[in-house]
């Protein structure tokens, strides 16, 4: 940090300074005592004591505050264990107390499972419990709405005071670099951050991967490394939200998969090795599709490019399968319901197995 930069110390000391060689903070508190300085400088020039008096101001100003352990101690107390997603069987599945700081979740489905409304309402049940932090979206498809955001809210909590809107921005990228300068920004702000989500991860990465060229891998490679630093470095809790593909393969026969039920059809985008990316996978699915049978279950008209178009009558089951995890057992499965734009725990029926279903 150049002296001259700094208001707090008169403009004289600085360029008295300047003209003995001394331009930069470290010039100065690592350079010649004060008493070596004054010598050094014109007499009647400055002072032994206002130049003292400047080292002084120059110091605070280039350190950082010192913290005692005792502060540290309590403010590592009050950080929160995790994030509730309102199912006690599904946060049991993710490790006692739901979604984890510090961690990197995929969060994956076909269209209509559920992704963005299990993220909403774990995002929003945060921000109304704790009125200190913040959540980020990325949005980079462009479909989200404030509507959304609003349906979500009313349905999870009763407070008409809540802040909690006023503290989950949104951020459009539509590519890889916009999502770079994201993470810059979140960075930078000084607020409690809680939650990234990116919804989609998908369409980031899809435009990139070619056949011929590897370099679609790279950049995804890197972004989820900054992903996981950010998240790390911030001590907050990142859910990318994952698109679904085909299970069978070029020959048409299926390939093997890592979900409990032989009903599934189809498995997480972007390749096996991203899942080795983030700490935990969760596959979401309509339970009608995978363990109800279909003449008992209710079919219902939605619209499944929104998972949030759901029917307010009768709760829609679902099923959230942990295919690997880092932090709890993998090959686990629970139940849960959305009605209203709540996510709750199924109602009559729900399971926990540790071994594949059949």
């Amino acid at each position: 940090m150049r002296l001259a930069a700094l208001s707090s110390v008169p403009v004289n000391i600085t360029e008295a300074l300047a003209d003995i060689g001394i331009y930069t903070d470290a010039d100065l508190v690592f350079g010649p005592s004060p008493h070596e300085l004054v010598t050094r400088l014109p007499h009647g020039t400055v002072s032994l004591t206002a130049l003292q008096q400047a080292i002084e101001t120059i110091s605070a100003s280039a350190s950082s505050i010192g913290v005692s352990l005792d502060n540290l101690l309590s403010t590592h107390a009050s950080i929160p264990k995790g994030a509730s997603t309102g199912v006690s069987e599904l946060d049991s599945l993710l490790g006692s107390a739901g979604f984890a700081p510090g961690r990197v979740y995929e969060i994956s489905g076909g269209k209509g499972s559920g992704k963005t409304c299990l993220a909403l309402n774990t995002v929003l049940r945060q921000l109304t419990q704790d009125d200190t932090c913040h959540a980020w979206w990325v949005d980079t498809t462009g479909d989200f709405t404030a509507e959304k955001a609003l349906r979500v809210l009313e349905a999870t909590t009763n407070d008409p005071l809540t802040t909690a809107l006023e503290r989950f921005e949104v951020a459009l990228a539509f590519d890889v670099n916009t999502m770079f300068d994201v993470l810059a920004a979140i960075r930078m702000t000084f607020r409690q951050t809680r939650f990234i989500v990116v919804d989609s991860i998908w369409a980031l990465f899809n435009p990139l991967f070619s056949k011929f060229s590897a370099q679609g891998h790279a950049v995804m490679t890197d972004l989820m490394r900054q992903l996981r630093q950010c998240a790390e470095d911030l001590h907050l809790t990142v859910l990318v939200l994952n698109n679904s593909s085909s299970l069978k393969n070029r020959d048409g026969s299926k390939a093997e998969t890592l979900s409990a039920f032989s009903a599934t059809s189809r498995r997480p985008a972007l390749g096996p090795s991203f899942q080795f990316m983030t700490d935990a996978t969760l596959w979401l699915a309509r339970a009608e599709d995978v363990i109800m049978d279909r003449e008992d279950y209710a079919m219902h008209d939605i619209d499944e490019d929104n998972a949030l178009e759901l029917v307010k009558d009768k709760p829609d089951r679902f099923v959230c399968e942990i295919l690997r995890s880092r932090m709890s057992v993998p090959n686990t499965w629970c139940t849960f319901s959305i009605q209203d734009y709540a996510v709750r725990p199924a109602p009559d029926t729900h399971s926990i197995i540790h071994e594949p279903a059949v």
